[in-house]
């Protein structure tokens, strides 16, 4: 329930969800509380701004990213420092980095990248976030780590490719853009484009999943016709060029990438059957 308090919340809801905040029962469900925190941010609930820094802090991803959707003015110069505090480490509180945009220096944007050298890509999902809030210099940078199999984009594990999700949103990358990309590497240099379609078809995949990104920043949601016809489609009936036609130019038959796309292919269809139905069930009610 909480995605849908936070998209159609607003002040009152959020001091009540602050007030939660501090019970004891939800202190010691750290899943929730977290939860809770990236909700109250989300709302934009200023007065949660001390709350959240403090969790923040404490190792709470969801601190972090409520805060993004706060003013932070008076912190600027404390999460510089933290940054700071933390920066060349491999392990280090996750999701600090994603906050660097907040403290109103547009160097860290470098130091970032830098960072992610370094950083374990167990704990890396902050810095790919951090990266994509710096406008057009944030997007070139993350465009070039998505494709770079030293930051393990792909990762679900630790949920790199979530995060790597929610940036193509903020940055206005979208998925057929992307995919026009892969195409472009199978042709140049095939065993790059081999480590690109995995990192594609992680992306699909966490769109046809509906993951709730949970940032106002990030861009409205991809149509599943378009992704459908872009991805499962043949351009022309003499030549597979689909996704799963490309997966076959790259790996063996053996692959278990080709299961993968034949699976996500039956998602996005679920996806466009259901908008289709909502489009007709909208048209009836006017």
């Amino acid at each position: 329930m909480l995605p849908v308090l936070a998209e159609h919340g607003d002040a009152a809801i959020a001091e009540q969800l602050l007030s939660a905040c501090r019970t004891p029962a939800l202190v010691e469900d750290c899943h929730a509380l977290d939860t809770l925190l990236h909700v109250v941010g989300y709302l934009g609930y200023e007065p949660a701004e001390d709350l959240l820094w403090q969790q923040a802090n404490e190792g709470f991803p969801g601190a972090c990213l409520g805060l993004l959707h706060l003013p932070c003015h008076g912190l600027a110069d404390e999460i510089h420092a933290e940054i700071d505090r933390h920066h060349g480490s491999a392990i280090f509180p996750e999701f600090l980095p994603a906050l660097a945009v907040k403290a109103g220096d547009s160097e860290l944007l470098h130091r970032l990248v830098d960072w992610g050298r370094v950083a374990s890509t167990d704990c890396n999902g902050g810095l790919v976030l951090g990266i994509s809030l710096f406008g057009d210099q944030g997007r070139s940078e993350f465009v070039r780590l998505l494709w770079d199999p030293a930051w393990e984009i792909d990762g679900s594990g630790t949920g790199t490719i979530r995060y790597a999700y929610a940036a193509t949103r903020i940055t206005g990358l979208s998925l057929t853009e992307l995919y026009e990309s892969v195409h472009q590497k199978a042709n140049d240099a095939p065993e790059d484009a081999k480590h690109a379609m995995r990192v594609l078809v992680a992306l699909l995949g966490m769109w046809a999943s509906r993951y709730w990104v949970g940032l106002r920043m990030a861009t409205a949601d991809e149509d599943a016709q378009q992704l459908y016809q872009a991805f499962f489609e043949w351009s022309t009936p003499h030549h597979d060029d689909s996704l799963s036609g490309l997966a076959y130019r790259l790996f063996s038959p053996d692959n278990r990438i080709h299961d993968q796309i034949h699976t996500l292919e039956t998602r996005v269809a679920d996806r466009l059957t259901h908008q289709v139905e909502t489009s007709l069930l909208a048209a009836m009610r006017r």
